[in-house]
């Protein structure tokens, strides 16, 4: 009983425990509002930082052409790679946003690559059965 005999503030509290206890449930809480804060300033500093530098090509206008007239699997692969870009470069990862970048450009130059290979086989497809029909007619 002799530590409950105590004069002015936290008389009659028993020293240690309770107290601090109180104390650091309070300081988590008082940290767990600030974090939020804390985590928005953080990622607004990396963005300032970012905005000094711009981020690369996205491709994207390209790959959807691509997928629209061209070749659509390497197309979609291009706009998938594309919607990555900026979100990668304003978060902070400018070297995963530059891969992104790259694999946007790959995928859409390789589907119009195709898709123009394509279309000139399937022209001289269509001018060499047109020019067998002709000759064929033109026997009789």
């Amino acid at each position: 009983m002799k530590h409950l005999i105590k004069q002015g503030p936290g008389a009659g509290i028993e020293p240690g425990f309770p107290q601090q206890k109180k104390n650091r449930n309070d300081f988590k809480k008082k940290i767990k509002k600030l974090l939020p804060v804390t985590d928005f300033f953080y990622v607004w500093t990396l963005n300032q930082n970012n905005m000094s530098q711009t981020p690369p090509k996205t491709w994207l206008l390209e790959s959807i052409l691509v997928t629209l007239f061209c070749c659509l699997p390497f197309g979609i692969a291009g706009i998938v790679n594309a919607s990555k870009v900026e979100s990668r470069f304003y978060s902070g990862d400018t070297e995963g946003a530059a891969r992104a970048a790259a694999d946007a450009a790959r995928w859409t130059k390789i589907g119009f690559w195709i898709g123009l290979a394509v279309a000139i086989l399937y022209l001289l497809y269509i001018v060499f059965v047109v020019g067998m029909f002709a000759s064929s007619m033109s026997s009789y």
